[in-house]
């Protein structure tokens, strides 16, 4: 096979490198509007599974389009449920540090709520991929989150603890790690949650993640 040809290693891992970057970006973009937070994150992760996991030859920017499109509808007020809520848990966080920082009584406070956060985080960190990878109303898209946050806690907690070392990086360094800091997320994302996802697939109970894989 020549230097030059489509199918040398060199391209293919090159188109691989301007997958992983352009899909980055776009999520990036497609975040900008913030109630687009899910589905963008949806498409994300819907392209990158189907790219990187499964090996499909459609184009990644295509399926991102795709998938962004269809889970508009449920995307939406799952961003804007997750804003409310994580703009109430933030205002707690901050009132219990100042607290924290005038009582002792407050520390012990402090600590037990920053523990608990490991609950909405989780079930934010999963709902994502759920959306990506499977059809839910959005009722069942959070009753499902949660279900497997409990049931998967260890993995819930090591995707939401990536999760905050990972959007630490950004501004740190400004906006170079969104060229690459998304589509490394939802890689080593895939890691945790495919591996739960296929517990379920093979059932027909409720839980067999509840609408059916796309």
């Amino acid at each position: 096979m020549g230097i030059f040809h489509p199918d040398n290693l060199f391209f293919r891992a090159l188109a691989r490198l301007v997958d992983l970057v352009g899909l980055s970006l776009l999520w990036s973009v497609c975040c900008i509007p913030l109630v687009t937070i899910i589905p963008a994150t949806a498409a994300l992760y819907h392209a990158l599974y189907r790219v990187f996991r499964k090996k499909d030859e459609e184009r990644a920017f295509l399926l991102f389009f795709r998938s962004l499109r269809q889970n508009l509808r449920q995307g939406i007020p799952s961003s804007l449920i997750c804003l409310a809520v994580g703009w109430a848990l933030y205002i707690v966080y901050q009132w219990l540090y100042y607290f924290a920082l005038l009582d002792s009584d407050g520390v012990v406070l402090f600590v037990c709520f920053s523990v608990l956060l490991v609950v909405p985080g989780g079930m934010a960190c999963w709902l994502g991929p759920l959306l990506g990878r499977f059809h839910f109303t959005v009722g069942a898209l959070f009753s499902t989150a949660a279900k497997l946050v409990f049931r998967h806690l260890p993995s819930s907690v090591v995707m939401t603890l990536l999760t905050l070392e990972l959007a630490r990086l950004v501004p740190e360094l400004l906006w170079v790690p969104l060229l690459i800091v998304p589509s490394l997320w939802a890689l080593l994302t895939s890691l945790f949650t495919e591996r739960v996802f296929e517990k379920y697939l093979p059932k027909e109970d409720e839980l067999s993640l509840s609408g059916g894989e796309e």
